[in-house]
């Protein structure tokens, strides 16, 4: 505390210290670099200080502490109130483009940045922000007024007796302030000015009777005055004196105030015997003094230096002694008032000053009983003032804390309840009606999530990715009609002509990527657009060759009397021929042709008629929907050999075949590659897409896989824990499949047909059950065989172990097969056998058994990742928990049946049943929450939790297409907390194929007929994705249009 006191002394570092205090009062507000407004205050504060000049202490240090309080909360909320009018509207998109110069408006944005990032940000934008600013004002502004105050008072009471210690050799004072009372008798006069005069210079005064009284004074009253002011009383002693009553009287008053005396011998009568005179003359008090004798004229000489050092020993202990005297005598005559006080100090200084009280013993100065009250009663004073200033502060910063704390609560909940107000408008906006287009959307949607991941933020996301799934680039954005567009012949090249400038981009379609931009246009002949030529260039221009019009043309082709050419088909060799007089209007807007024809363009004859019931069969119709914007449905089957799609214009002529495309807009162009594969849009609100309708994806990718047949009943694929190598059991191999490319890159021979699969945990070993059956023991139940498990060597491909069951069963199957971390275990759950058996991979026996006599035919096992439990569900639907260590077995209360799956942490176990997925704590096997609904009548084929244990990827199918074999089941996320599903269903599984997720859990990767299916399942993934297909920013007028009065964001890295 002494060092502090002493630090604190230095007006620069009591500065630093404000500077500190008020940068932290006001980080809550405005961040860590806008609240150096806080190092202003406080040099405001300290102004003179910063330049070397001392401050001295105020006399009324509340008052100025609560003045520049009150003037710094006032200029601070004033401040805040004034950036708070100005940078709203910029925080909001609502100002016009020429409302501010730009180095305003940058520093507005700033400012806006630098307050709403900070604490009490969400309440920057509400009513209360700028009193709040105020209060903080109100504290750094007191705060600095406080420290300066207190760094004054420490600096002037700096203590002057320790300091004197200290020094060695004072130097002589320039000016003498002693001051001596001179007590004599009245008949010794002529002495007495004798002596004055020389005493004159070398001391500071002396007082006198006939110096010091005026006629008209009270005399008692007037000496007493000058007794209590003098540091020092000098008598001269003569019997005259001693028998002087007021000479007596003048010593009496001096002792009781603890004055130094210096008794001075001017008799010689009285050179010897003075104690014994002193006595007699009842003046006893006085032989504790020296003497100092002047009662001849040599003695005299020698006796004005002898009083002028007495007089001058210890100056300024005893001028303090006076003063403190002099303020002791006015306070008790006043009653002890607290203004007549010493200030906080004025009590440090006395304190040290009776401290360093000087010992020795003829030194004679002392404290007086009223001195030791006063210095007490000051003391106590000061303390009960620093008492209530500190329980007026502490109030006030109790109240300003309480006050802020409650605000941050509040505007905590307020603030978290209107982002996920406005995410939800957001998301709602973004899939409103009419249609808001593609980019618009995209950037509403991400724009959702970006304000908070709500389940309709998430869902949306999965919704707009999912529309727009196979979208594999963004060609052009801005785009208001494209003058000619069309892909080359083979397909790999597509080529679209831009106006203004007026030129033409080609693009390769293998991975879309542009190849030149060149001046001029496609050609574009009639009513219809060269829309599937070979394109060759020559001097800057594209040409159309063998286009479908130059083929009629050259044929001179009419189909005949009351028909006319409805369409041609891609390539050029079908018509699609309507017959006028055979239409009629189904409903409003509606106009179906009820008969049509296909014919041969080349060889002019008629191929077929195309009926409305047959087409309606197929999910098409013959004629225009005016009011239908959309591509809603591709056929499958050709029509007289003709391939037809429905679309705005009608059934019109296809490729061979065409996957549907999702996300088509309204009023969109579509322009298709003659084999179907790839397409290009051009939707209303400008933007030109190039699709790839048969591979990629980015919601849902699939990868193409030739040959790939995972069984339709069972499944038996395996991902490795990178999720790079997916292992499928196809008849007596095992094929090793890239996740990425789908190409093969190994192959395990089995001595069966493969069932149950799975890697171990480093990847390098891979497990394949399959059943050995005997020749000619077959029952009623079906064949007996042995359950053999190979183990291979991954990179080598070659057999490392072979496990055979000490059972037989009939009709041997696997409920499971885990590797424990080590890869020397393998647990394997067999389904007739109602166990586990746990084996020894090295040694190639079984370790240990896991089985109960509770326990039925076992359906599911899975290990917990943790290696500790084994939990399995079997055909009574219940769920037995094992140890691994100990072998205790336990069994769930609540019936499941199909998935399980445990977290990642081990700590929970997740079952499938009829009433939903329960979620079970193991540390006491308690049910945690009510059992998440997948809805009535599913079953939950598969189970697979994400890593951060939040997220559950399902795969569920309908009851009652169960066991048909090609069925599989809808992959959807649903969220654990919350307990709902996020976004709809992501894919669709064939047969018992059962998603696993990468590492980083943002896909889910499963098996398919002839290819892998990849689907995003994250939704920071799907944020990623929506916003690699943005191309612009959210507009301040969208954004407003949506959200009036909420902060314009960047949205995607994006700002307008």
């Amino acid at each position: 505390m002494i060092r502090l006191r002493r630090a604190m002394a230095h007006q620069r570092v009591a500065w630093l210290a404000a500077c500190v205090l008020s940068w932290l009062l006001c980080l809550p507000f405005f961040g860590p670099y806008a609240a150096l407004i806080g190092l202003v205050l406080a040099g405001v504060a300290f102004n003179g200080a910063l330049l070397g000049r001392l401050r001295s202490p105020s006399p009324y240090p509340e008052r100025q502490v609560l003045v520049w309080a009150l003037a710094t909360a006032l200029l601070l909320g004033g401040g805040a109130w004034v950036v708070r009018w100005q940078a709203l509207p910029v925080a909001y998109g609502e100002f016009a483009p020429n409302t501010h110069p730009e180095h305003v408006r940058w520093v507005l944005e700033w400012l806006d940045g630098q307050a709403y990032g900070a604490l009490f940000g969400p309440s920057y934008g509400q009513w209360y922000w700028p009193p709040l600013v105020a209060g903080a004002g109100l504290l750094a502004g007191g705060a600095s007024a406080a420290l300066r105050e207190w760094s004054a008072r420490l600096a002037a009471s700096r203590d002057p007796f320790d300091e004197r210690l200290r020094t060695a050799d004072a130097p002589e004072p320039v000016t003498r302030t002693e001051k001596v009372f001179l007590s004599y008798s009245r008949k010794d006069t002529a002495l007495a000015r004798r002596l004055v005069a020389r005493l004159e210079g070398r001391v500071g005064d002396v007082w006198v009777d006939w110096h010091g009284i005026k006629p008209s004074a009270q005399w008692l009253e007037e000496l007493s005055e000058a007794i209590r002011s003098s540091d020092a009383l000098v008598v001269l002693i003569s019997p005259d004196t001693l028998r002087s009553p007021y000479c007596w009287d003048e010593c009496k008053q001096a002792i009781d105030l603890g004055k130094r005396v210096l008794p001075v011998i001017v008799s010689p009568e009285l050179a010897q015997g003075t104690t014994a005179a002193l006595r007699a003359a009842e003046w006893d008090e006085l032989t504790a003094y020296q003497y100092l004798g002047m009662s001849t004229p040599e003695a005299f000489e020698a006796g004005i230096d002898a009083i002028a050092a007495f007089v001058s020993r210890e100056h300024d202990w005893v001028a303090f002694h006076t003063r403190l005297g002099l303020q002791a005598h006015a306070w008790k005559v006043n009653g002890g008032s607290d203004g007549l006080l010493l200030r906080p100090h004025e009590v440090r200084i006395a304190e040290s000053w009776r401290r360093n009280t000087p010992v020795d013993p003829d030194f004679k100065g002392e404290l007086t009983p009223l001195q030791e009250d006063f210095i007490a009663a000051s003391g106590a004073a000061m303390r009960r003032r620093a008492r209530r200033g500190r329980v007026g502060a502490g109030a006030v910063l109790g109240a300003l804390l309480a006050l802020g704390s409650l605000v941050v609560s509040v505007q905590t909940d307020t603030a978290e309840d209107r982002r996920l107000a406005l995410s939800r408008a957001l998301a709602a906006a973004s899939g409103a009606a009419p249609y808001p287009g593609m980019q618009r959307s995209l950037l509403l949607s991400a724009a959702a999530y970006e304000t908070a991941g709500t389940n309709a933020a998430r869902s949306r996301m999965a919704e707009r990715l999912l529309r727009f799934n196979h979208v594999a680039r963004v060609l052009a954005t801005g785009v208001d009609d494209v003058g000619g567009a069309a892909f080359s012949r083979d397909g790999s090249t597509f080529a679209f002509t831009l106006s203004d400038p007026e030129r033409t981009q080609v693009w390769d379609t293998d991975r879309w990527r542009p190849r030149t931009t060149v001046p001029g246009a496609l050609p574009k002949k009639g009513s219809w657009p060269c829309d599937s030529p070979e394109l060759s260039l020559s001097s800057g221009w594209f040409t159309c060759q063998d286009g479908r019009e130059e083929r009629l043309a050259q044929a001179g082709w009419d189909p005949g009397e009351g028909k006319y050419v409805a369409a041609v088909s891609e390539d050029g060799r079908h018509a699609l021929v309507g017959m006028e007089g055979e239409e009629r209007e189904r409903e409003p807007g509606w106009v179906e042709r009820v008969r049509a024809e296909v014919w041969d363009v080349d060889e002019r004859r008629k191929l077929g008629d195309v009926d409305t019931e047959q087409l309606r069969d197929r999910g098409l119709y013959i004629g225009t929907a005016i009011d239908d914007s959309r591509l809603a449905a591709l056929v499958t089957d050709p029509v007289h050999g003709m391939w037809l799609a429905a679309s705005k214009y009608g059934v019109v002529p296809s490729s061979d075949p065409v996957t549907p495309l999702r996300g088509i807009d309204n009023g969109t162009k579509i322009f298709h590659s003659p084999d179907g594969s790839k397409a290009v849009t051009l939707t209303e609100d400008g933007t030109l897409l190039a699709w790839d309708t048969r591979s990629g994806g980015r919601l849902a990718a699939e990868t193409p896989v030739p040959g790939l047949a995972p069984h339709q009943l069972f499944n038996r694929t395996a991902l490795s824990p990178d999720r790079r190598t997916l292992a499928v059991a196809q008849g007596s191999e095992v094929r090793l499949l890239n996740t990425t490319d789908g190409s093969q890159h190994g192959r395990v021979r089995l001595s069966g047909r493969g069932d149950a699969l799975t890697f171990s945990h480093n990847g390098r070993r891979l497990a394949v059950t399959h059943t050995v059956f005997n020749k000619g023991e077959e029952t009623a139940q079906g064949a007996r065989g042995r359950l053999v498990t190979e183990i291979f060597d991954v990179p080598g491909g070659r057999r490392t172990a072979l496990l055979r069951s000490p059972h037989q069963a009939t009709l041997a199957q696997v409920a499971g097969i885990a590797f424990t971390a080590d890869g020397r275990g393998l647990f394997i759950g067999e389904t007739r056998k109602s166990r586990i058996l746990e084996w020894d991979v090295r040694r190639q026996r079984v370790a240990r058994t896991f089985t109960s006599r509770e326990v039925g035919f076992l359906d599911r096992m899975v290990l917990s990742p943790d290696g500790r439990r084994l939990a399995a569900v079997d055909r009574q639907q219940v769920v037995h928990l094992w140890d691994t260590a100990s072998g205790a077995h336990t069994a769930l209360p609540k019936p499941a049946e199909g998935a399980l799956a445990f977290t990642p942490d081990s700590k929970r176990l997740l079952t499938a049943g009829q009433e939903g997925i329960r979620r079970w704590r193991m540390s006491d096997h308690r049910e945690e929450t009510p059992p998440l609904a997948v809805g009535s009548g599913r079953y939950v084929r598969s189970l697979r939790i994400t890593p951060d244990g939040r997220h559950a990827v399902l795969v569920s199918a309908d009851r009652d297409t169960l066991w048909e074999g090609s069925v599989g089941g809808d992959v959807r996320l649903w969220d654990l907390d919350r307990q709902e599903p996020v976004g709809p269903v992501l894919a669709k599984t064939t047969g018992s194929a059962a998603p696993e997720l990468t590492p980083d859990g943002s896909r889910a990767v499963f098996a398919a007929q002839g290819r892998i299916v990849s689907v995003a399942v994250s939704p920071r993934t799907w944020h990623e994705e929506l916003c690699a297909l943005t191309t612009r920013p959210l507009g301040r007028d969208e954004w407003r249009a949506v959200a009036p009065q909420q902060r314009y964001p960047s949205v995607c890295g994006r700002q307008d």
